[in-house]
């Protein structure tokens, strides 16, 4: 059986590796769906992750950095933070 997306998490004010690839595609994002994105789907769009993280069940976790600009107010801050793709076994 395929791997499939279970949830997306996003964290803001979270440090950031400096080599790390990052996300700053909020159409990208929006556009990963649970239970039909697979892991391959994301490094497709994203590259890499930072890190992978694997649980005991199974279940296992990419993490990406990002920097999405505010779409509303372009003179505002972009948000920076995390953001976690988690996978079914």
């Amino acid at each position: 059986m395929a791997k499939r997306l279970l949830a997306l998490f996003i964290l803001s004010f979270a440090l950031t590796h400096p080599s790390a690839q990052l996300v700053n595609d909020a159409e990208k994002v929006n556009a990963m769906k649970r239970g039909v994105t697979t892991p391959d789907d994301i490094k497709a769009s994203f590259g890499e992750p930072e890190h992978v993280d694997k649980n005991p069940d199974g279940r296992f976790a990419h993490f990406y950095a990002f920097e999405l600009k505010n779409q509303k107010n372009p003179n505002s801050p972009a948000s920076k933070g995390k953001i976690i793709f988690l996978f079914d076994p």
